[in-house]
């Protein structure tokens, strides 16, 4: 394992069509490689329900929060513990104002 790291391009979801009921994908094409650490922004106005399987509710930011997942240290330093390629990212919440970001990190082979 190298320790070089490299990024996802941001990606956004205008907080405008949000949904209080069905999961709205943020990243729409999924992550364009492995990560092993994810930052989500919550610019909205309202608080957030994120899913990672866009049926249920795995964690929520509140507004103006920032959830960030590093995946190595929540499952013990395993260093091949890491999204996959295309993990899409959900998000539901009352329509507002603002944007939810979202962005990777990947430490590469």
């Amino acid at each position: 394992m190298k320790n070089r790291v490299t990024e996802e391009i941001l990606d956004s979801f205008n907080a405008g069509g949000l949904d209080p009921i069905a999961f709205k994908p943020i990243n729409t094409l999924g992550l364009i490689r492995p990560c092993c650490l994810i930052r989500i922004v919550n610019r909205a106005k309202h608080d957030v329900f994120i899913s990672y399987d866009g049926v249920n509710e795995h964690d929520f930011i509140p507004h103006g929060e920032v959830l960030e997942v590093n995946i190595r240290t929540s499952v013990g330093h395993d260093e091949d513990a890491q999204f996959s390629k295309r993990t899409i990212v959900y998000v539901k919440g009352s329509v507002s104002i603002g944007y939810i970001h979202i962005t990777g990190y990947t430490q590469e082979d």
